[in-house]
């Protein structure tokens, strides 16, 4: 909550929900976003 006032946050940290899958999911979101443009898409694209 600090962190989140001192960066902008008036009302400190905002809650938010984990994606479906947690943590894994994200993490594994996340290495798609990344390595895409570096790869190209597993799809074909």
């Amino acid at each position: 909550d600090a962190r989140a006032r001192r960066e902008g946050g008036e009302e400190g940290a905002v809650p938010v929900r984990i994606a479906p899958g947690g943590v894994r999911g994200v993490a594994e979101g996340a290495a798609q976003l990344l390595l895409a443009p570096l790869f190209g898409r597993g799809d074909g694209g």
